[in-house]
């Protein structure tokens, strides 16, 4: 289920960005223009390492943050841990575990427009004032999208059942990419 969401947000928001890259050229060219301050990331892996995500999330030792590089329809960071905890039932307890996850996909020489089209798949969007240029987040996608530097970023976050937790988190994630930039 976690890797069909993942499919579904990754192909709408590529079918989203091809739609418009027929539009016109100047829209391309603008695009090309700016991307003379683009900087040369070419995978957001290069921007967050498993250490930061580590710190960020207080994984405790002796619980390894996998790093996974990917390159699908744009390139993408996936790191995941699992957490054992013990739980209740009735008289007897037993140990859980939880995986968690978080995701990042780089798009670069991103513009306002390439933005728009990305996030009108956000149902439940919500602004987020002062970071980058324009930030979304939206609960039901666990999913925060940004620009900043002509760079267009999904955050993805599924730590907790509270989307409050993961939207905080996410901020977190996106500000520290945005200082990297």
């Amino acid at each position: 289920m976690k890797t069909l969401k993942f499919t579904l947000i990754i192909s709408l928001f590529a079918f989203f960005n091809s739609c418009g890259n027929s539009s016109n050229n100047s829209e391309s060219e603008t695009a090309q223009e700016e991307d003379s301050s683009t900087s040369n990331v070419s995978s957001p892996c290069q921007l967050i390492a498993a250490s930061d995500i580590s710190n960020m999330f207080s994984v405790p030792s002796g619980i390894e943050v996998k790093m996974e590089d990917k390159a699908l329809t744009y390139p993408t960071c996936t790191f995941k841990w699992d957490e054992k905890f013990a739980d209740k039932m009735g008289s007897s307890s037993i140990d859980v575990e939880l995986s968690k996850e978080v995701l990042i996909v780089l798009v670069n020489n991103a513009n306002q427009s390439i933005f728009k089209r990305s996030t009108v798949v956000y149902k439940d969007g919500v602004a987020i004032a002062d970071l980058g240029d324009q930030a979304i987040w939206g609960d039901k996608m666990h999913q925060l999208t940004f620009l900043a530097q002509n760079t267009l970023m999904h955050v993805n976050v599924k730590v907790s059942a509270d989307n409050a937790v993961n939207k905080a988190k996410a901020i977190e994630i996106a500000k520290l990419i945005i200082s990297k930039l």
